[in-house]
């Protein structure tokens, strides 16, 4: 099962904005140069969620390549926060 269907099934379309997913109208319409890339963009990660399924990620690694740990653990995310406000930028 892909894992688009699964996010689909809990979340509904996959949208970054709401002309993304389908021909939606909003205030900016007229006058907007970057429909089309959004389109173009949710398309992109549709596709990739597509080519992804349950079992690929109950696996190590996709293709050989290792997966990149998104999560961090609560001390080092604060960490990472706390040099970041040290050095001037954002949290």
């Amino acid at each position: 099962i892909p894992i688009v269907r699964v996010i689909e099934a809990i979340e509904g379309p996959i949208a970054v904005t709401e002309c993304a997913e389908s021909d939606v109208a909003c205030e900016h319409e007229t006058s907007c140069g970057v429909r089309a890339n959004w389109q173009r963009i949710n398309r992109a990660v549709h596709d990739a969620l597509a080519a992804i399924s349950i079992a690929d990620m109950t696996s190590p690694s996709i293709g050989g390549a290792r997966l990149v740990p998104l999560l961090r653990s609560a001390q080092e995310a604060e960490t990472r926060r706390s040099l970041s406000s040290v050095r001037g930028r954002p949290r």
